[in-house]
């Protein structure tokens, strides 16, 4: 049995490969999770006793000037058509409040919105017209809210944590980084946030008065995607699922995945992309530095797989932006030695549900990549997961 497992295994993982949609063009699609998200308080002292604090901790909200340095390397980088390098910014368009939270006596997590900072929200606004920041959708949240409120009023650290806005709370610690695992499905429980349907709807209205669009892609927060959300967001309008070869969901008390390839069509005729570089410079780990992120796309390049980084925003933000941008930069320099299209997520999406044609996020003007495709990768593709 467990041989029979190995090569199941062996073989979904070499006909997902196969399968990937490819293009003639050298395609790169950045995307980075998390903006406008009140994460750390950087002016908050953390209690030494509360346990040992994770990566993420160290996080916070991006400030107008650390944006301003981020689009000035974005715009040194530029395609064979002329484009700046674009990165596509997954937005959390809400955050807690906590005095309101606690005048209405915890009855709910009292949200507000990310555009109350006018200066921040001018300075995304400034990196759209600049044509390299593209925002969509990643969450309300991103915590789910049934557990966060339950452990506000049940756990004083949490209490204490929520009330000095460490959004997040228990989840910035080791010994409980998953306390509040995911907005869509409760990791203790395996059930689906109750109201989903009105909750997203509302989150892409929120989007949608903020930036000025609808935002037709996603990435789940934690990339925890039940099949039931799926319908939800298509739905609620969303065309294309990001990080789509790493979809978790809870089944059983388990955490199991599902790993579609980059083109697949998925319910609802939603379209599956596919991240496939990894790069955290702030991160210890050798496969996500500048280094190993070259080499690997090298190699996508040589198979005509759409370059899709996946880089998060505190690698810009805080005490490590100094030297991520500069890492950054090295990879642009290093992308832009190829012929090379830069494309946001949802352009890519439609140019592979348009035969091709896409139209630019920014200027609406209408161009055409060239899929390479066979009858029998898109019966893998609708195969394996």
């Amino acid at each position: 049995m467990l041989e029979l497992r190995k090569i199941k295994s062996y073989l979904n993982y070499h006909s997902r490969i196969y399968s990937h949609i490819r293009f003639k063009e050298n395609i790169v699609v950045i995307e980075s999770d998390d903006w406008g998200k009140n994460a750390n308080n950087p002016n908050f002292d953390f209690p030494n006793n509360i346990g040992t604090r994770t990566d993420w901790s160290f996080d916070q909200l991006e400030s107008e000037n650390e944006l301003e340095k981020l689009y000035e390397i974005l715009e040194d980088h530029v395609d064979s058509s002329g484009n700046k390098a674009k990165l596509t910014a997954n937005f959390i368009v809400a955050n807690p409040d906590p005095q309101k939270t606690k005048e209405q006596g915890y009855h709910t997590v009292v949200l507000g919105g990310i555009d109350e900072n006018k200066e921040l929200l001018k300075a995304w606004h400034s990196g759209m017209q600049k044509k390299v920041f593209h925002p969509q959708y990643h969450g309300r949240l991103h915590y789910n809210s049934e557990l966060y409120l339950e452990s506000i009023k049940s756990n004083s650290t949490a209490e204490l944590l929520f009330n000095n806005n460490v959004n997040g709370g228990l989840e910035n610690f080791v010994e409980s980084q998953f306390e509040y695992y995911s907005e869509y499905q409760n990791h203790k429980t395996n059930a689906l946030m109750v109201d989903a349907q009105e909750w997203v709807q509302d989150g892409l209205l929120e989007f949608k008065r903020i930036f000025g669009f609808y935002s037709k892609s996603t990435i789940a927060p934690n990339y925890v995607i039940p099949d039931k959300m799926i319908e939800v967001l298509s739905t609620a309008g969303v065309k294309y699922i990001q990080g789509g070869n790493k979809m978790i969901y809870f089944n059983s008390g388990s955490q199991k995945y599902k790993n579609y390839a980059l083109g697949t069509t998925l319910k609802k005729q939603i379209i599956a992309l596919a991240r496939n570089v990894k790069f955290e410079p702030c991160r210890s780990k050798k496969e996500w530095q500048v280094d190993f992120c070259k080499k690997s796309i090298d190699t996508l390049f040589r198979k005509n797989i759409p370059v899709v980084i996946d880089t998060h925003r505190f690698n810009y933000v805080g005490k490590h932006a100094n030297r991520s941008r500069k890492c950054l930069s090295e990879l642009l320099d290093h992308i832009t030695t190829y012929d090379v299209r830069f494309l946001t997520s949802d352009e890519l999406g439609e140019a592979i549900g348009n035969k091709g044609n896409y139209k630019n996020a920014f200027t609406g003007e209408v161009s055409k990549i060239h899929i390479i495709d066979n009858p029998l990768k898109k019966i893998l593709r609708n195969w394996v997961s």
